[in-house]
């Protein structure tokens, strides 16, 4: 209608130079129209002409506009702290918009790439630094992006726009299909997706075959009733110190607040219980499984430890031959041919440096079971320590705690009958090199610094024995801590509590036969085996008498304040009155 009157309203006179300019108009759009669009006008008269271009040239500002209009939806959709791209919350027309440039070098992201990004934002970053050089938790989305665009993994376009992805976002905690990497040091190891946190999709929960009947409070386990919703916590968030001060201070002061837990319960059962609460102090936590004794799952993680390892270290990337069993657990969950039989392990609980994995041996039919039985209820003496054993003539449950059916069982290692040393005590050499064999297979002891060795009836502090073997962490060391007598052999180590290094206990575990065959331990008690035995093999030794007070050597001050272990005492109330004044 506005065209119209420019083409009629012309008079005969002026038709020359009307034309002339409508030709020259011509000319000038014909440089922005297709050479199609006016060669087959080139029959039509001029009017016509000038309309189909004038139509052509609006078609052309319309598109422009467009372009503009998803430039301005980008910038504001990455700015406005919305919904992460490809989550619930955006339409799906205005991610596709939002994600396409004027110059054509990137184009809309797919949902496989949003994927790998949150992964590798939230997880992969802090699991595997060195698959992303160049970056940190703190790049931005854009730089995760790229990244991956550059190593082509994920379909991931180059980005359009930031985009920073915000805690309490839906995202996965595994690599998803398509960011299979290459090389171990480049990405994460081929993976079946475990749809699951940091605020995650929903985790593959294990298969009932492999999931026993275990009350919840002691399984490290949480079920998948919550997976639409489920999130990881920010570290320094609320919800995250709220969990902390709940596992360590709470559940003791105040369990009534947290039902159906005890100290040894799973992260995300915390998280559960306070997301359930009237504040509701934290999102719903994903479904985990840390796989126990019994289950396919640990048999498997188990092998990995020992032998997988060491036979096929490019099996599992980013995992060392020290690293814990959930590392180990969660690289299997991420391969495709386990992925079923391993469910994603919960999160590990956090360690105290150094580390202390700790052992005793106990009797059936003495007053020892139910001295441990004691300390196990009240999370003291070795069960304080970061990871604990407890082994004996026959399988015996000593209480709630981690452990098949959330349980504590001991772990048989035959007869404990011994004879009299040449000093007196118990000639119970062999039996504590059977004990030493069980603590070698059940390799826990691998992840941690200082192995512990203690009798039932010390009342051993953790807190006290870290800051004591701290300066000593790392070469192959044991402590000597009686000095009762004078002379060859003395100082020496005591048995009621023996601390060797990792790269102690390693030593004694190459070399065992060695001590077995060259020295005469038949009549020995097994603290003076320990200490010739690791002597013959060359590891150190250091002398720090504060390491125990003991009754047996030069006594024992439960209010002293200065010693981290005290023995004998060898019944409950005995124990709990020098554990009571030891650490108030």
């Amino acid at each position: 209608a506005v065209l119209a009157p420019v083409a009629t309203s012309r008079s005969s006179s002026g038709t020359s130079s009307s034309s002339r300019k409508a030709k020259s108009r011509s000319q000038m759009l014909g440089r922005y129209l297709p050479a199609a669009s006016h060669e087959a006008s080139a029959d039509e008269g001029e009017p016509q002409l000038y309309r189909r271009q004038l139509l052509h040239l609006r078609s052309v500002l319309a598109g422009i506009l467009l372009l503009f209009t998803a430039s301005a939806l980008c910038h504001w959709y990455a700015t406005s702290g919305g919904t992460s791209i490809g989550t619930a919350g955006a339409p799906r027309e205005v991610i596709e918009l939002a994600q396409i440039s004027v110059d054509g070098l990137c184009k809309a992201i797919p949902n496989t790439c949003n994927i790998a990004v949150a992964w590798a934002m939230h997880e992969g970053i802090h699991d595997h630094p060195q698959w992303y050089k160049g970056l940190t938790s703190a790049s931005s989305w854009e730089d995760f992006q790229t990244h991956l665009h550059k190593i082509g993994k994920a379909g991931c376009p180059l980005p359009c726009g930031k985009a920073k992805l915000q805690f309490g976002t839906t995202v996965p905690t595994t690599p998803p299909p398509g960011i299979t990497p290459s090389t171990p040091q480049t990405t994460p190891p081929p993976a079946a997706p475990r749809v699951t946190p940091p605020p995650a999709a929903p985790r593959v929960t294990p298969p009932a075959k492999a999931t026993p009947t275990i009350s919840k409070a002691v399984t490290n386990s949480v079920p998948a009733a919550e997976t639409e919703t489920c999130q990881i916590i920010n570290p320094k968030s609320e919800c995250a110190e709220k969990i902390k001060w709940a596992m360590s201070d709470g559940i003791q002061a105040q369990p009534a607040w947290y039902p159906g837990l005890t100290r040894w319960s799973s992260i995300e059962e915390f998280q559960g219980v306070l997301h359930k609460g009237p504040q509701k102090l934290c999102p719903p936590p994903c479904p985990c499984h840390t796989a126990v004794k019994g289950e396919p799952c640990h048999d498997k993680v188990m092998w990995a430890m020992k032998d997988g390892i060491y036979a096929h270290p490019d099996w599992y990337p980013g995992v060392d031959k020290f690293a814990r069993f959930e590392a180990f657990q969660q690289s299997l969950h991420l391969q495709h041919k386990t992925s079923k039989m391993c469910p994603a392990p919960c999160q590990a609980r956090e360690w105290t440096s150094p580390s202390l994995f700790c052992f005793s041996v106990v009797r059936t039919g003495s007053y020892e079971p139910d001295l441990m039985k004691a300390q196990l209820a009240k999370s003291a003496g070795i069960f304080a320590c970061d990871e604990f054993m407890v082994l004996s003539d026959s399988v015996l449950n000593l209480g709630p705690g981690p452990g098949p059916g959330g349980t504590v069982q001991t772990v048989p290692i035959g007869s404990l009958q011994v004879g009299i040393s040449k000093d007196g005590t118990a000639a119970n050499t062999e039996v504590f090199m059977r004990a030493w064999t069980a603590v070698h297979e059940d390799f826990r002891y691998r992840a941690h610094e200082w192995i512990i060795k203690a009798d039932p009836d010390s009342v051993v502090l953790p807190d006290r024995l870290r800051s004591k073997l701290a300066p000593h962490t790392g070469p192959p060391l044991y402590v000597k801590n009686c000095a009762k007598n004078q002379g060859p052999g003395w100082p020496m180590m005591f048995g009621s509590l023996e601390a060797l290094s990792r790269a102690a206990v390693e030593a004694y575990f190459t070399g065992a036969e060695r001590c077995k065959n060259e020295l005469g331990w038949q009549s020995w008690g097994e603290d003076v085996f320990m200490g010739t035995c690791l002597d013959h093999l060359g590891v150190g030794n250091f002398f720090d008498v504060s390491i125990s007070g003991d009754n047996v050597c030069t006594g024992a001050n439960c209010a002293d304040g200065w010693h981290g272990n005290y023995h004998p005492f060898k019944n409950p109330g005995a124990w709990f009155a020098c554990w009571g004044q030891a650490t108030r």
